[in-house]
C-alpha cells in the first residue's frame, strides 16, 4: 500500500517479464509497461518502494559460466528507469526495502561459500558492500537447480540480520554495515522446516519465517530439540544472545512453528501447526509476550 493505492509487482516467466499494476481506492486499474528480461536470469523476487518504485532482482544463475551475477532493476509504471538494470556480482535475494528508500539484498557465493549485505540507492544507483560474512546463503546442488539466499530483515533501527536456509550462522550489520558485537548467532536446530518439500520451485528448501521486533529481538522459529517434543520458538536480543526465559517449546511431538510477526508492542505472535488424530491437523496462533509467557493461544484451523 502506498497512501490509499494498492501497488502490485507483477512477474511473468515466459516470455521473461516485469512490471506494476496500481489498483486505486475507487477500484480504478492502471497496468505499467512490461520490462522484458531473459530466458536465461531466473527471478529472485521483487518488492515495490514508498515512492511507487519497484525494484526487481534476478538471478544469471542459470547461464552457463555466469552462476556469479546478478541484475537489478528500478521500475515504475512507465516502465524501466533511465541508467538501469544495475549488474552485481553474486547470487542476490529478493530486494528489502530500508528507510530512505535504499534496497537491502543478501548476496552470496555458491564458489566461495560466503556472502555479503549489498545496499542499493534506486536514486543514484549507488552500491554499498559489506564485508564478506562466514554464512553460506547460496547453494546448488543435485537436487536443486539454485537456490538463493533468503531476504534479509531489517529492523526499525536500521539493523540488518542476514538469515541462511544452508547455515546456521546468523549475522547482524548496523546500518552502515558494520557488524554487531555478540554476532553471529548460531542456530541449534534449522530454521528450514522439517519435511518442506517443494518439487516445482527453484528454491527446495524453505525456512520458517521470522521477524525482529521494534527494538531489535529477533524471534527464530526452529525444529525440534529431539522426537519427544516440538518446534521451539528462540528471540534472540540485540546483542546476538538468547534472551533469558526463552525457548518457548511446543510439547506434542511433530508441531512446528511455522512463522511469527511481531507487534508494536514487542508481542510475537506465533503460528503453530499440530498433529491431530486420523492425519488431520490444526493451526494455533499463539501470543507470547517478550518474557517468554504465553498470553493466550487461539485455533483457527482444526482439522
Amino acid at each position: 500500500m502506498v497512501l490509499d493505492e494498492l501497488v502490485l509487482f507483477g512477474v511473468e516467466l515466459s516470455p521473461p517479464a516485469q512490471w506494476l499494476t496500481t489498483v486505486a481506492a475507487d477500484g480504478a486499474i492502471r497496468s505499467g509497461k512490461k520490462v522484458p528480461g531473459d530466458d536465461a536470469w531466473g527471478h529472485s523476487g521483487g518488492d515495490v518502494g514508498p515512492d511507487r518504485v519497484a525494484v526487481g532482482v534476478e538471478d544469471g544463475g542459470l547461464i552457463e559460466g555466469s552462476a556469479e551475477v546478478s541484475r537489478i532493476t528500478a521500475l515504475a509504471l512507465s516502465g524501466a528507469r533511465a541508467g538501469w538494470p544495475v549488474t552485481i556480482d553474486g547470487v542476490a535475494s529478493g530486494p528489502v526495502f530500508a528507510s530512505a528508500g535504499r534496497v537491502v539484498l543478501t548476496v552470496g557465493s555458491r564458489v566461495q561459500g560466503t556472502s555479503r549485505i549489498v545496499v542499493v540507492d534506486p536514486r543514484t544507483r549507488a552500491l554499498s558492500r559489506s564485508p564478506r560474512l562466514a554464512v553460506r546463503t547460496a547453494e546448488s546442488g543435485v537436487d536443486c537447480v539454485a537456490s538463493l539466499p533468503e531476504r534479509p530483515l531489517v529492523a526499525r533501527d536500521g539493523k540488518i540480520i542476514v538469515l541462511s536456509a544452508v547455515d546456521t550462522a546468523i549475522f547482524a550489520l548496523d546500518p552502515s554495515l558494520t557488524l554487531l558485537p555478540g554476532w553471529p548467532y548460531h542456530l541449534a536446530t534449522p530454521l528450514v522446516r522439517a519435511g518442506y518439500e517443494e518439487p516445482d520451485s527453484l528454491n527446495c528448501l524453505g525456512i520458517a519465517i521470522p521477524a525482529v521486533s521494534p527494538d531489535g529481538v529477533l524471534y527464530l522459529p526452529l525444529q525440534a530439540s529431539g522426537p519427544k517434543v516440538g518446534g521451539m520458538l528462540v528471540a534472540v536480543g540485540p546483542n546476538g544472545r538468547l534472551r533469558p526465559g526463552w525457548p518457548v517449546e511446543l510439547q506434542r511431538p511433530g508441531s512446528e512453528f511455522w512463522s511469527v510477526a511481531v507487534g508494536s508492542d514487542g508481542t510475537a505472535y506465533a503460528l503453530a501447526v499440530e498433529p491431530e488424530s486420523s492425519q488431520a491437523s490444526s493451526a494455533t496462533i499463539l501470543a507470547i509476550a517478550p518474557d517468554s509467557s504465553v498470553l493466550y493461544r487461539t485455533t483457527i484451523i482444526d482439522r
